[in-house]
């Protein structure tokens, strides 16, 4: 489904339920920091500041307009808390403007960017606490791939913004799992579960507006423009060193992707056979619950009849409701009892005695209606 803008919803972020949710968060942006701290520099050119600024208005109005959303049937909201979830809005437009700070300012211009483009995401969007420092890693991430100057042929693709897009989409990935896990609450195996298992609805719409605005520069020939990073020498990659180095840059991503993929699939695993177990003993306690709803009623109408066994006073009101509540003090079946005459027309009733303020529903005028006849 489309949707046109984000500001007819409520403003608002979830801040963390725990302390180990603000040191992750914390800890996040120290790496952050840490990685930057050597690309920090300041530029006093009017040129590059009216360049930032008009990007840094377009960071923040884009992704508040033209979204899609999609219905995730396996959203799941976060545990031990009690509000329904809600799945975020793949807004196609958000990452433009960082992705084009990365390829035209440099790193801290296009981190402060992706920034506030999560600020903004954070407040009509996701609710996150974590997707400002999410958006600005990526954006990070994204300005290493963009500015490398290796010579060899992935690097250089690499280069160009869908390539970029591409390699970042993936890189993400750990990313996204280790800020779903600070920002959950619960146990440490609630935690894991819900990274594991929930964290990758946020990952697959990142990787859509990051791959859609790395295809929509790519499309647009920004690298051909004189604003644009011009790499003016290159290296050897790091991978054409030497034998080992080439064997060990190969094999590493190959071991990660391997166990990563094994802990999800035995996770997954463990996941639906916890679930089968849960369904299997709710089957069983509410075939329990069914099989006791006959002895209930039993129990009911003889309650009742010995009621009517006891010569309830019909012409007295005021005695009849001293003798239901009687009843109902010495009898912890029911919570209410209302007493008709022979004509079906409400007498009396406690601890209330006025029906009027009640709805009855066309089944409990038809129990009235068989009760007159003599069907309990």
């Amino acid at each position: 489904m489309v949707t046109a803008t984000l500001l007819n919803t409520s403003p608002y972020i979830d801040l963390p339920y725990h302390l180990i949710g603000w040191l992750g968060w914390l800890g996040l942006a120290a790496v952050l920091f840490w990685g930057l701290r050597k690309k920090i520099q300041w530029i006093s050119s009017k040129k590059f500041w009216t360049v930032f600024l008009v990007i840094l208005a377009f960071a923040i109005i884009l992704p508040l307009f033209f979204g899609i959303k999609l219905s995730w049937q396996s959203s799941l909201p976060l545990p031990n808390i009690t509000r329904e979830s809600s799945s975020p809005v793949i807004m196609i437009l958000s990452a433009i403007p960082w992705m084009l700070a990365a390829g035209i300012l440099g790193f801290w211009p296009a981190v402060v960017i992706g920034f506030m483009t999560g600020l903004v995401t954070a407040l009509w969007n996701t609710h996150n606490l974590f997707t400002p420092l999410e958006t600005a890693t990526l954006a990070l991430l994204l300005s290493f791939a963009l500015r490398q100057n290796y010579r060899s042929r992935i690097f250089q693709w690499m280069r160009r913004p869908i390539g970029a897009a591409v390699a970042v989409a993936f890189i993400s990935v750990p990313v996204y799992l280790l800020t779903t896990f600070f920002g959950t609450n619960g146990t440490l195996a609630a935690r894991l579960d819900y990274a594991f298992t929930q964290s990758w609805m946020m990952l697959l719409v990142n990787a859509a507006q990051i791959i859609f605005a790395g295809f929509v520069l790519d499309l647009a020939l920004v690298t051909k423009s004189k604003y644009w990073i011009q790499q003016k020498s290159y290296v050897p990659s790091p991978y054409e060193t030497g034998l080992q180095e080439k064997v060990f840059y190969i094999a590493l991503p190959i071991i990660f992707v391997l166990l990563l993929t094994l802990a999800i699939a035995d996770w997954v695993v463990a996941g639906k056979a916890a679930e089968k177990m849960l369904e299997s003993r709710l089957k069983s306690m509410a075939e329990m619950a069914a099989e006791n709803i006959p002895s209930l009623i039993d129990t009911g109408q003889g309650l009742l009849l010995d009621m009517v066994d006891s010569h309830l006073p019909m012409d007295m009101p005021d005695t009849a409701q001293v003798f239901l509540k009687d009843k109902l003090r010495s009898m912890p079946f029911f919570t209410q009892f209302f007493l008709f005459d022979l004509t079906g027309a409400p007498l009396t009733g406690y601890p209330e005695s006025d029906l009027s303020q009640y709805v009855l529903t066309p089944e409990e005028l038809a129990g009235v209606q068989l009760a007159l006849n003599g069907v309990l």
